[in-house]
């Protein structure tokens, strides 16, 4: 597969070792989120989102439940339990980098697609309505390299009026704030992600709400053209399961934290369960998301929603590397 943008400066050449180490399990990252009174010392129910490794460190945003849109922030962990918050209020969900590093953030408090300044914790949106009204509540974005950003609009943490009436995917077009539907037969779409090559586009959605009219939940597959566009939904899911974010390794696998679950189920590029599938997080609500870092990204970073300790942020080493988010 051929590797573009981020991937073909991570991923190295040449045959891979197989992904899952024997014996490989996860095991918690002290201190993150810390406890105080952002989530009552740990007592509230809190979700550790969008995981994404820039430069020497993974940014995380924690976020509280309803009333909608809740609060969030940004934490940062420097290998290999340094925790700091880095921004204070970001009302961001899922978050994803360019390829110069800077950090963007799917923003369910506005209801945008923003650049996050990690100086200053100011936010510079790039889009935030579609059709004269707010996006729902941004959850999930996937950058291409020609600058291409993809994100998903489920409405979990969206106010009660004045948002879309339909949940939908979204693309916006490189260098400008254009946004076209790549699909709106989803209900309540969440991950996205890119495969290495960025010819396919990968979207899962809930498997539990479907909306009358709607496709079946699970994983989608769209085909991306040369110019960024998509091409229509697959008639049947890549897979069945019940996935939030997703990450993606240099092999092409595909990391997806099942829903309700502690599995993080890694699949081949043709959707096959990878050697070694599950990888297994214990004692959390439910895993929530993944990605790849470390000096050698070898390091599979896994977030985790709960209370009471449930929530939290998760590492295990890897036998390939992978994406930063």
């Amino acid at each position: 597969m051929r590797r573009t943008g981020i991937a073909a400066t991570l991923c190295p050449a040449g045959p891979l070792a197989n992904p899952i180490p024997s014996g490989a399990t996860p095991s918690r990252v002290p201190g993150l989120p810390p406890s105080d009174s952002f989530n009552n010392t740990l007592r509230t129910y809190t979700t550790i989102e969008g995981p994404v490794w820039i430069d020497d460190g993974l940014y995380v945003s924690e976020l509280l439940g309803p009333p909608n849109p809740p609060p969030s922030r940004i934490l940062k962990l420097e290998p290999p339990s340094t925790v700091s918050i880095a921004v204070t209020s970001s009302g961001s969900n899922g978050l994803a980098t360019d390829d110069a590093g800077t950090l963007w953030a799917a923003v369910h408090a506005d209801g945008s697609i923003s650049r996050i300044n990690l100086q200053t914790g100011a936010r510079s949106p790039l889009v935030s309505m579609y059709m004269g009204a707010r996006f729902n509540s941004p959850n999930d974005l996937a950058l291409r390299s020609d600058g291409t950003i993809y994100f998903s609009d489920p409405d979990y943490q969206a106010p009660d009026a004045g948002a879309q009436t339909q949940t939908r995917v979204y693309r916006i077009a490189p260098g400008t704030n254009a946004v076209t539907v790549v699909d709106a037969t989803l209900s309540e779409p969440n991950g996205v992600t890119l495969s290495l090559d960025e010819a396919t586009l990968y979207v899962s959605s809930s498997t539990t709400v479907t909306a009358p009219g709607h496709a079946p939940g699970g994983v989608y597959a769209y085909p991306v053209m040369p110019d960024g566009s998509t091409g229509p939904r697959p008639a049947t899911p890549f897979s069945t399961l019940n996935i939030d974010g997703m990450a993606i390794d240099c092999a092409g696998n595909i990391y997806g934290a099942q829903i309700g679950t502690g599995n993080v189920v890694v699949l081949d590029p043709l959707g096959t369960p990878v050697a070694g599938s599950p990888i297994v997080v214990s004692g959390v609500a439910s895993v929530t998301n993944t990605a790849f870092g470390g000096s050698d990204h070898k390091t599979l970073y896994i977030s985790a929603q709960g209370q009471m300790g449930q929530q939290g942020l998760f590492q295990v080493v890897l036998g390939v590397p992978g994406l930063p988010y």
